[in-house]
């Protein structure tokens, strides 16, 4: 009896065993892209350092923070009265989990003039409409970085001037310069002692690079997105989980500054050399002013 027990436990074992290649070959099918992005290099020797100015001479005023349930999740560009762009993946879903407009409030920083040295204050709004892209998921729930980005409408008005606007490019045929510096920037939100300006927003000067680098350090990079330098320097991880959707503008001349990218794919807070991914503003111009124009009657340009 015992004999027979021991025979047959050898016999499961064997059979164990002669499965064991196959499971092991679909478990790393699976997991693949895991452990792509996580032993995969976290950096490169030719990506430029971004450079943290001690006090920008000129800050952008259109970043937002969008807030899920009075909690910060991701970074917004306001780009007129009522609209502000976002991410749509991380920001406005979890997992299968699609969140609706009332979940949702988005907040910026507002300095009163006439109060000088009075800290900032939060202005909130809550969301009227969330306009995913979509091709964001497709009818098969497939995820494309390429149209990772969403039109957020607002209950109110932005209490902001219209130069505080972020600019679009002027079409999908819009070019810059890339031997000079871009601005990434977001609203430092959980800096609520911020009695100036360029305290109230994280700017660093960084580079846009060769979407090679990003495919090789990132996944889930498309080649039609912008790659750029990205480092969060002593940053907390709440801060840098909410430099998702942050901008990423350049200055064609002293007098304008264009908004081309907003940050959807990095890893952690990144470092020295290490780079993020950007959803390219320019290929969903046409898009994003067909959106404001109908939900607003016409009344609000892009």
């Amino acid at each position: 009896m015992i004999i027979s027990l021991v025979l047959l436990g050898l016999q499961l074992i064997q059979l164990v065993l002669s499965f064991l290649p196959l499971l092991l070959e679909a478990w790393l099918e699976f997991v693949k892209n895991d452990i792509v992005y996580w032993i995969g290099p976290a950096w490169d020797e030719n990506v430029p350092i971004v450079v943290n100015p001690s006090k920008p001479s000129e800050i952008n005023r259109f970043s937002c923070s969008l807030c899920r349930l009075s909690k910060p999740l991701c970074s917004c560009v306001i780009v007129s009265r009522t609209f502000v762009l976002s991410p749509c993946d991380k920001c406005l879903r979890s997992k299968n989990k699609v969140y609706i407009p009332e979940d949702f409030e988005v907040q910026y920083g507002f300095f009163d003039r006439n109060y000088v040295g009075n800290t900032m204050e939060i202005v909130s709004h809550s969301v009227k409409r969330l306009l995913r892209h979509p091709e964001c998921y497709n009818m098969h729930n497939e995820y494309s970085a390429e149209y990772d980005i969403a039109v957020i409408q607002i209950e109110g008005n932005v209490e902001l001037s219209p130069t505080y606007f972020a600019k679009l490019p002027k079409n999908h045929k819009f070019t810059f310069d890339t031997t000079k510096y871009a601005y990434l920037s977001n609203f430092r939100i959980f800096n609520l002692l911020a009695v100036e300006r360029h305290e109230s927003v994280w700017m660093v000067l960084t580079k846009v690079i060769d979407g090679t680098f990003c495919l090789r350090m990132l996944r889930l990079y498309k080649i039609k997105n912008i790659c750029a330098a990205y480092h969060h320097v002593a940053a907390a991880s709440k801060e840098c989980q909410t430099d998702i959707g942050a901008s990423l503008s350049v200055k064609p001349d002293i007098n304008e500054e264009v908004l081309i990218g907003l940050l959807i794919n990095k890893r952690l807070c990144g470092r020295a050399r290490s780079v993020a991914g950007f959803v390219n503003i320019r290929l969903h111009v046409k898009w994003i002013r067909q959106l404001v124009q109908r939900y607003s009657n016409g009344r609000e340009l892009v």
